[in-house]
């Protein structure tokens, strides 16, 4: 969960929330001061897995720029000169004309001004509100830190009373704002930085319900709603459990292989196939390698094959041991960051080897296969 949340945090600097009522696209216009002239600014999507560029201009004379365009969906974007320096936007596909100004020296003392965004004020006024819960528990905190005042345990225990005290009358405060906002970026902010599922389920839990029935067009929504419910399944299932259970389809997978070119494992669609977590070093994996490539022998030409993921960060090491244990399939895909790959998270992965086989549909039927099992569900399901 942690990891999908990092990019709102940029937002702490400062966040714009812009809706119109007008369709011809949105123009944006205004001053970033303290820049170079020519210097040049980006405006970016920061979706829920990545950052894509929409467009880019260059700094006039006084600061000036100027962007315009269309969006297809409500979402969270930002007007960048590099990565500390960033003025943020919530827009959707509805018209804006918006004017920005902000000093770049300093954003903390000199944030910005958004005009022709409305709902700006509505975040404001939340971020204003939460930066002042969290001043004020900082404040109680420094009081243990303070080397010139002597602390007897009990003042230690009454200060670390009310920090807790505060801490939890704040994040009441903000589970009750996410329950009431309508503006689904903001509530998606508010959870993915000032809460936490293991602590605050039920407001997770209530927001997904209202996400998944209200906010199916708004794609950071989805994502988001679909990152809290992977870890939900994570909280609840049982040590050596896989994450998803037979019968179900398993989530689309879409990685480079070793030539760096994607491919997704939707394109196997209509053959059997075992999607296969390893890696090069992984011993348990290397020794259960034998087993699959006797069934992929037998049965590749029955309509089943093998989708090899691997947690590798060497590529060359990937690669021989691709051909030592003669994995002879040609689906072998990696993000080449081991523990820390996308992957990972997204299946819950904390052990390998792990497997998923899953029929000509993309569903479930069985997980986790060692030695023969495989071969023995291929013989009855590919006769």
């Amino acid at each position: 969960m942690k990891k999908k949340y990092s990019l709102l945090l940029f937002a702490i600097y400062f966040l714009s929330i812009n809706s119109c009522k007008k369709q011809e696209g949105y123009v944006i216009t205004g001053k970033l001061l303290n820049i170079p002239v020519g210097s040049k600014i980006y405006f970016d999507e920061l979706e829920y897995n990545k950052v894509t560029t929409l467009d880019t201009a260059a700094i006039g004379a006084e600061g000036q720029f100027r962007f315009e365009g269309f969006l297809s969906h409500l979402g969270l974007y930002r007007i960048r000169y590099n990565n500390k320096n960033s003025v943020f936007l919530v827009l959707d596909k509805n018209s804006a004309a918006i004017e920005v100004e902000a000093d770049t020296s300093d954003f903390f003392v000199k944030p910005y001004s958004v005009k022709g965004s409305g709902s700006s004020e509505q975040f404001l006024k939340f971020f204003t509100d939460v930066s002042a819960i969290y001043k004020s528990i900082n404040e109680v905190s420094t009081k243990l830190n303070d080397s010139t005042v002597a602390l007897t345990d009990s003042a230690k225990q009454e200060i670390n009373d009310e920090i807790q005290m505060r801490t939890d009358a704040g994040r009441k405060w903000i589970s009750n704002y996410i329950d009431t906002v309508s503006n689904p970026v903001i509530a998606v902010f508010a959870l993915s930085n000032f809460l936490n599922p293991d602590m605050d389920k039920e407001t997770f839990e209530k927001f997904v319900v209202k996400a998944k029935s209200k906010y199916t067009d708004v794609p950071m929504v989805n994502d988001f709603a679909k990152d809290v419910d992977i870890a939900f399944k994570k909280m609840n299932r049982k040590e050596g459990e896989p994450l998803f259970a037979n019968g179900t389809q398993l989530p689309e997978i879409n990685m480079a292989d070793v030539n760096g070119n994607n491919i997704s494992l939707a394109l196997l669609k209509g053959k059997y196939v075992l999607v296969d977590f390893w890696a090069s070093w992984c011993g348990p994996c290397r020794a259960e390698n034998p087993n699959v490539v006797a069934a992929y022998n037998n049965y590749k030409d029955k309509g089943f094959t093998v989708y090899s993921i691997s947690l590798d960060d060497d590529k060359d090491k990937w690669k021989q041991a691709i051909a030592k244990d003669k994995l002879a399939w040609q689906y072998h895909v990696s993000e080449l960051k081991g523990w820390e790959s996308n992957i990972v998270h997204e299946f819950g992965i904390n052990a390998i080897p792990t497997n998923y086989l899953i029929d000509k549909d993309g569903k479930i039927i069985a997980s986790n296969l060692r030695g023969k099992e495989l071969e023995n569900i291929l013989a009855q399901s590919l006769k």
